[in-house]
């Protein structure tokens, strides 16, 4: 497992500008762009391609559970002609079928002292695992500028 620190796609760390094009929050303005603390989960295929089937994921945030599930397909019909694909989906979930090693990055929208996940395939476990994030803090309109928010990735193997 590495964690990486991140930050979250749509959260870019610009400062606003003023008319001469200078940073805004040295001169006490601040912009107004938000953004949330996160963790982004990375299940990265171990054998390059995702293998097919259906899977749950289970979760714990300091203590409090959560899940989700999706299908990967690797029918043509079931895909609209182009496999693999995820007909089925309620995770809020990136997938990568196009990259190698497949990848799905699931968006976790908290920042968790621990986190532990338990992924299923077809019924059977696939992969468990629990760790520490480490986060870094984001300044999307600089550092002298609320908000602050925390971000962190981690990157599992899956099976």
């Amino acid at each position: 497992m590495v964690l990486l620190g991140t930050v979250s796609p749509g959260c870019e760390g610009t400062a606003a500008r003023s008319d001469d094009g200078e940073a805004s929050s040295d001169s006490g303005e601040c912009g107004m762009t938000s953004c949330n603390d996160e963790l982004l989960v990375s299940l990265v295929a171990e054998g390059q391609v995702l293998t097919p089937g259906s899977y749950a994921i289970g979760w714990s945030i300091d203590g409090v559970d959560d899940d989700c599930s999706f299908v990967i397909a690797a029918d043509a019909d079931a895909c609209g002609g182009d496999p693999p694909c995820a007909p089925s989906n309620d995770c809020d979930a990136d997938f990568g079928f196009s990259s190698m090693p497949q990848f799905v990055v699931l968006a976790i929208a908290a920042a968790p002292e621990q986190f532990e996940i338990t992924v299923l395939r077809d019924g059977d476990v696939v992969l468990e695992s629990g760790f520490s994030p480490q986060y870094e803090d984001y300044y999307p309109n600089g550092s002298a500028c609320p908000p602050v928010c925390a971000q962190s990735a981690a990157e599992l193997a899956l099976p």
